[in-house]
């Protein structure tokens, strides 16, 4: 029997503890995952076997990886490679590039988290084609940055964004509440990218407004 159609055939009572008992069965589930942080109907976690087929078509489209590496795709074994390197550093010092999924399904939507660079502490992510645009990736880049300051303790990281990425800089003016973003370009292999700057004093000034704005876009999903 489909959830809609156990709502809709039984009494209030039983519907009552048949919503306790999955947000039990939610709860064990994402303990089991070694959530890093969750809310919102999003969970940053730790990678699990079943997220490398989902992950190497997200490297393997095009699209996404337009802006990242001049554009080179990735092959399922780099991929899969890929998650072993991630999952080693987050079992090392509990960060690294973390899997993105929606609470309730698991379902994987992309990944977000941090990387050592020669420049510092770099953020980074990406989503899944028709995640774009959605609350979910605004959501998962919210908790990456909440994570990074309030969990992890750091100071200050930064955005590598090419500057012909329009999504990623709109996402960052929005985060940052600065528009036309003015950030030094850093000549890269991969082509010119921004250096946005993310610290610790600007992310406590506008923490409340981005809070409202979630609260607001995430009102559309609850």
């Amino acid at each position: 029997m489909s959830h809609f159609l156990l709502r809709k055939t039984t009494s209030p009572t039983l519907i009552g503890k048949y919503d306790t008992f999955l947000s039990l069965c939610i709860t064990l589930i994402i303990k089991h995952m070694k959530v890093i942080q969750a809310n919102y109907s999003v969970t940053l976690r730790e990678w699990q076997e079943e997220d490398v087929a989902a992950y190497a078509a997200l490297v393997s489209d095009p699209e996404v990886m337009r802006y990242i590496s001049g554009g080179k795709v990735r092959a399922y074994a780099k991929a899969q490679a890929k998650i072993e390197f991630f999952s080693a550093e987050i079992a090392d010092r509990g960060w690294s590039r973390w899997a993105i999924a929606e609470t309730q399904s698991n379902q994987f939507i992309g990944y977000v988290g941090f990387a050592s660079h020669e420049l510092g502490l770099d953020l980074g992510g990406r989503a899944l084609q028709k995640y774009w645009g959605s609350v979910y990736t605004y959501i998962a880049f919210f908790l990456a940055i909440q994570a990074g300051f309030e969990r992890f303790g750091f100071e200050q990281f930064f955005t590598l964004t090419h500057v012909k990425n329009w999504r990623a800089i709109r996402m960052n003016e929005k985060f940052l509440r600065i528009q036309n973003l003015q950030y030094p370009v850093v000549q890269t292999p991969y082509g010119p990218h921004l250096k946005i700057d993310y610290t610790r004093d600007r992310s406590q000034q506008v923490k409340d407004h981005n809070l409202a704005h979630l609260e607001k876009f995430y009102s559309r999903i609850a």
